[in-house]
């Protein structure tokens, strides 16, 4: 488990801050509500919309972005704890060996990856 912190510069940047991670679905559709919320309610109420999208998606970006892999076709592994991210992996590799002769994609499945 990595540990899932507010995000600057989904908190900077709101909607496009999404893009940048990645997150293309769910980045859009902010955009799209943002963007008609600006032109449809009156600036006072936008602004206030404005502030609290961008407070509520930097907030939330982890879980924006864990639907958006499940939307397509990722599957949660094994629950590893670690101090970082890279922390994580080794300790991922270490307990989980045969994580590396899987096959990456469902797709590749006459594929293996060999470990290096």
């Amino acid at each position: 488990m990595v540990k899932n912190a507010l995000s600057w510069r989904v908190l900077v940047f709101s909607w496009f801050g999404l893009l940048l991670h990645g997150a293309w679905i769910s980045g859009l559709l902010a955009g799209a509500a943002s963007l008609a919320s600006g032109a449809l309610l009156p600036e006072p109420i936008a602004w206030l919309l404005h502030l609290s999208l961008h407070i509520g998606l930097a907030a939330f970006t982890a879980e924006i972005r864990a639907w958006e892999l499940r939307l397509n076709g990722a599957s949660p592994g094994p629950v590893v704890m670690a101090t970082s991210p890279r922390a994580a992996l080794l300790r991922l590799i270490d307990q989980h060996p045969a994580i590396l002769s899987r096959p990456a994609r469902a797709g590749l499945a006459d594929k293996t990856v060999l470990p290096a």
